[in-house]
């Protein structure tokens, strides 16, 4: 929060009621000399009080919330991403858990191609530290050594409105920021954080956020994670009336994890294949399949493809399974491709498949189900 002394001297200082009174009252003591000269210089004054005084209090609140932010906590690791093997997460070597506020957090693992970047991240907790796994939440932004910023998602604070923390690292990394474009320079075009995994026993949560690129995200030696603003949310739903909750937002740390991890030669030299069907299967429409060292990702327009992919997601215990008859990958050994994520809207969806440019010396074969019959194609390089 802003110093209180620092919000009532501001307050003071620029109280209108309290200004107009003083220079009323200069205005009678000018008016025995000046009775008509001295009004219209004195007006004018008055009328630039109350035209300029909202912006420069809001200048002086901003750079007094920056200068607050400047004295965060903030803690600095860095590691390396070891070569990933087939099929597999690049891991994060040379790095354990970086610790402020009792809260240890590390970057696991991370998935790098044209389109997407996934990143795996563990936080560690004091005993003295309450948290709710369930409702648990951060804040995090990605950007590379030329200030490519990939993202920066902020963490929604309790007043229902975000954080100025993207004008706060634009400002860091000397990028200027428009509140009206901010977001046409990031490289994102959306993020999403998926399920997290709790071991209670440790009190480790592990989470996964993936960004998506809106063309591709550039060829980055060094990527930057930051993690930020660890909180959580509790709601209270009335049973009477589901419709009515109430949600409460904590803060757990208003301390900064910031990691620095060298990427390898073989991630900012990668070249994306790009894939068609040799053969064409009904009601389908193809708009993209590409190819990467670590990643397969199915872009697909169909109504029928995201009927039966909404069809898969109402049985929660077994979606993946259930997705990957939807959509699936296959070689020409037989192996079937793990589906690591997937989304649908507007008649179109997306499939990520954890094959690689070294599963295509296989074959590689994609199949949907339509109408309760399963179609197959081979895949090759358009």
């Amino acid at each position: 929060m802003i110093n209180k002394a620092y919000q009532d001297f501001t307050n003071e200082k620029y109280d209108k009621n309290r200004n107009y009174n003083k220079i009323m009252q200069k205005v009678e003591q000018e008016n025995k000399h000046f009775r008509f000269s001295g009004i219209p210089a004195v007006v004018v004054a008055v009328l630039a009080i109350f035209i300029i005084t909202p912006s420069i209090y809001a200048k002086i609140m901003w750079n007094a919330e920056f200068k607050e932010y400047l004295y965060r906590p903030v803690g600095e690791a860095k590691g390396s991403l070891e070569e990933a093997r087939e099929s597999e997460y690049a891991e994060v070597i040379d790095m354990d858990y970086l610790v402020q506020d009792g809260i240890g957090v590390k970057v696991d693992s991370m998935l790098i191609t044209d389109d997407c970047f996934d990143v795996n991240v563990s936080f560690k907790f004091d005993n003295d530290i309450t948290v709710d796994s369930k409702g648990f939440d951060y804040g995090y932004a990605v950007y590379d050594e030329y200030n490519n910023i990939y993202t920066i998602a902020e963490r929604t604070l309790a007043n229902g409105k975000l954080a100025n923390r993207t004008k706060f690292i634009y400002k860091e990394l000397g990028l200027k920021y428009n509140s009206r474009n901010y977001y046409d320079i990031q490289f994102c075009n959306g993020s999403t954080v998926g399920p997290r995994e709790v071991n209670e026993n440790d009190r480790v949560i592990t989470s996964e956020f993936t960004l998506r690129a809106k063309d591709a995200f550039p060829k980055s030696k060094k990527i930057y994670i930051r993690i930020f603003d660890l909180g959580y949310r509790m709601a209270d739903i009335d049973e009477e009336n589901i419709k009515s909750s109430q949600v409460e937002i904590f803060d757990i740390s208003n301390a900064e994890w910031i990691f620095e991890i060298d990427v390898p030669e073989k991630f900012y030299t990668r070249e994306t294949m790009e894939l068609k069907l040799k053969d064409e299967i009904p009601d389908v429409e193809i708009e993209k399949i590409i190819l990467t060292e670590t990643g397969l990702v199915v872009n697909v327009a169909s109504e029928k493809v995201q009927e039966n992919y909404f069809k898969a997601m109402n049985n929660a215990n077994k979606f993946m399974v259930e997705s990957e008859k939807v959509c699936g990958i296959t070689d020409g050994e037989g192996k079937s491709y793990h589906m690591e994520g997937s989304a649908a809207g507007d008649n179109k969806c997306e499939f990520n498949f954890q094959a690689s440019k070294n599963d295509f010396n296989k074959k590689l074969y994609i199949s949907f189900t339509i109408d309760g019959k399963v179609y197959t194609s081979e895949l090759i390089e358009k």
